[in-house]
Formats: C-alpha cells, structure tokens, sequence
C-alpha cells in the first residue's frame, strides 16, 4: 500500500546524514527541471 511505502521512506530518510540530504535535494532538483522541459 501506498501509507507503507511512504512509512518506509521516511525511515530511510531519517537515516540518512545531512550531506546524503543535501545530495538528494540537488538531485530532486534536477529530476524536476528534466520534466518539466519533458513536458514543453
């Protein structure tokens, strides 16, 4: 289900450190910018 899928991501993020965060973040942002001109 969709509620456990998200349970298990939040304890994985917590997990993680302050530098893995900030990867992710990066990364998230380029993900959003590839769709986003994707969808020109």
């Amino acid at each position: 289900s969709r509620s456990r899928k998200d349970e298990y991501l939040v304890k994985r993020l917590r997990a993680l450190g302050p530098e893995e965060l900030t990867t992710l973040e990066r990364a998230a942002e380029i993900l959003d910018r590839l769709v986003a001109e994707g969808e020109r």
